[in-house]
């Protein structure tokens, strides 16, 4: 949403509901609903119906963005196997390739879902106020926020990872705190990656275990439908086709196929996890912040 919305932007104010539960507070439950989800603290199937109904008023947005992200992420993997993996070598040298690649894979990963949380993070901020969404609109109040959110990533993957290697458990915690740092930078329009840092640990505390179970179980949903997806596309492989070679060229083939499945599974999943990811935002800012009562007049103004 842009600045004339008169929302705040990161405005810490006191806890509105000192006990975060899955549910609206009470008195609250006929809360205006001008866009895909009420102005009220939100209920888990809220939020993913939510989620699912920006994806589907605003298709050519969000799975424009998604395809677009997921063609550049794939086509990147796609090279960096065929190039790097591919070379031949002493059995060291290819073990530290091959773990150099799959740490720029995680990477790569990380960063195209984080593209897409930030992109989504701009949809869902003008669907729940009942705004239009045009790719235009979204690519000017995201463009700044680019580089930023490269800087986050960087961050936000550092911490994990180190975080996965103490154990598992420190990186699980990490991931949830840092969770919502990409849409309190783009929403709130932070220009530092600390300030937005700091905000998603501060939205965060209190309500660790909320946000874990809420996120976790978008990234469960997410995962089922790219492994269904890649299994259907899979099917597409020709039967009794044998290993993939070079030398008969169904090698190629078979990349090309699993690159297909790829691009089309995070183009349907991946704004799913990002736009549910917006709405927990959204929805701890209007349990801490009072951010419903600025949606409301923001949707009343826009209507």
């Amino acid at each position: 949403m842009d600045d004339s919305s008169g929302m705040p932007h990161g405005d810490p104010g006191e806890p509105r509901h000192p006990s975060p539960g899955d549910g609206p507070a009470p008195g609250e439950a006929e809360a205006p609903q001008p866009g895909v989800s009420p102005l009220r603290p939100l209920r888990l199937a809220e939020i993913t119906d939510g989620a699912v109904a920006t994806m589907r008023r605003h298709a050519g947005v969000v799975f424009g963005a998604a395809a677009l992200i997921a063609l550049i992420h794939v086509v990147l993997v796609q090279v960096a196997e065929l190039y790097l993996l591919a070379q031949p070598g002493r059995v060291w040298e290819m073990s530290v390739n091959a773990l150099a690649v799959n740490a720029a894979f995680a990477f790569v990963d990380l960063l195209a879902h984080a593209l897409v949380v930030g992109v989504l993070t701009v949809v869902v901020g003008r669907a729940v106020v009942g705004e239009p969404v045009t790719a235009g609109d979204v690519w000017a109040e995201f463009r700044p926020r680019l580089l930023p959110v490269l800087g986050l990533t960087i961050v936000v993957t550092a911490v994990t990872v180190a975080g996965l290697v103490l154990l598992v458990v420190p990186g699980v915690v990490a991931y949830v705190f840092l969770g919502l740092a990409v849409p309190a930078l783009v929403h709130e329009r932070h220009s530092g990656v600390t300030v937005a840092v700091r905000r998603s640990v501060n939205l965060v505390a209190g309500a660790w275990w909320h946000v874990c179970g809420r996120l976790f179980a978008a990234l469960l949903i997410t995962l089922l439908i790219s492994v269904i997806i890649q299994l259907l596309v899979t099917q597409l492989l020709p039967l009794g086709a044998g290993t993939p070679s070079l030398a008969d060229g169904t090698l190629a083939g078979h990349r090309l196929i699993l690159g297909i499945g790829s691009v089309v599974a995070q183009t349907v999943a991946v704004p799913f996890s990002a736009a549910v990811t917006a709405l927990i935002y959204l929805d701890q800012r209007m349990r801490r912040e009072h951010l419903d009562a600025a949606l409301r007049l923001a949707a009343d103004r826009s209507g």
